[in-house]
């Protein structure tokens, strides 16, 4: 009897091991799956601000790009404004039948002489290759694929369509005009050299009228292509200073 008891007491001493060393290994499981959530959490930390700082870098370049292009526009805009009023003065000295002065020269000069936007794409074409999901905000994604994409080609296709109207209106112009040089820096420009052939030749006249009215259509794309530039800079802008 005395040993049936001491079996009993045998079988719950190794039966207390057992549960212990089962809480130890759990306890050791335990600690290894926290210590790797919190490994995993520090380095999804890391490459997480790793990206924002990318990110910050690529939209303070992206901002810089547009600031260029802002610029470039302003002085796109100004020249295609001037090219209109000079046409225009230019056909009314046509109208007025007024006799041929140098002073038309200046209106000759923006009549003929053409300026294209020379537009910042560098980040854009970059992000285009690396992944423009380095950008989060789906706004400015959204944004910067309408302005350097979809709405920039609308402005190349009216700037190819000028550049041939350019080119025959020249052609025509070498019959009746020279070139020469009208300013210090150096630029040069077609000048009537029998203005009464110029004005007599309404084929050219209409031409240079037809120019003008795209001219005037491309100075309301470039007026709204700057607003969306400006938008765009400014979601930007905002998302830096977040």
């Amino acid at each position: 009897m005395i040993k049936f008891f001491r079996n009993i007491r045998q079988n719950l001493l190794n039966e207390g091991k057992t549960a212990n060393y089962l809480k130890y290994a759990i306890g050791e499981i335990v600690l290894v799956v926290i210590g790797i959530l919190i490994a995993l959490s520090i380095n999804n930390w890391n490459q997480e601000r790793i990206n924002n700082i990318n990110e910050m870098k690529v939209l303070g370049e992206l901002k810089n790009d547009l600031d260029a292009t802002i610029k470039d526009l302003d002085y796109t805009i100004l020249f295609i404004r001037q090219s209109i009023d000079s046409t225009i003065v230019l056909l009314e000295y046509i109208d007025a039948q007024v006799p041929y002065d140098t002073s038309f020269n200046t209106a000759f000069f923006h009549t003929n002489t053409p300026k294209w936007l020379y537009p910042s794409t560098i980040t854009y074409e970059n992000l285009k290759s690396s992944g423009i999901n380095t950008i989060t905000n789906d706004r400015i994604k959204t944004n910067l694929t309408e302005v350097f994409d979809q709405k920039l080609q609308r402005i190349k296709d009216i700037e190819d369509r000028m550049l041939e109207l350019l080119w025959v209106n020249n052609q025509e112009l070498k019959k009746v005009c020279v070139y020469t040089e009208i300013n210090h820096s150096g630029a040069t420009t077609l000048i009537p050299d029998h203005f009464e052939n110029f004005k007599n030749n309404r084929s050219l006249v209409n031409s240079i009228i037809y120019l003008n009215n795209r001219r005037m259509t491309a100075l309301e794309i470039y007026k709204n292509y700057r607003e969306s530039v400006l938008e765009l800079k400014l979601l930007v802008s905002k998302e830096l200073n977040n």
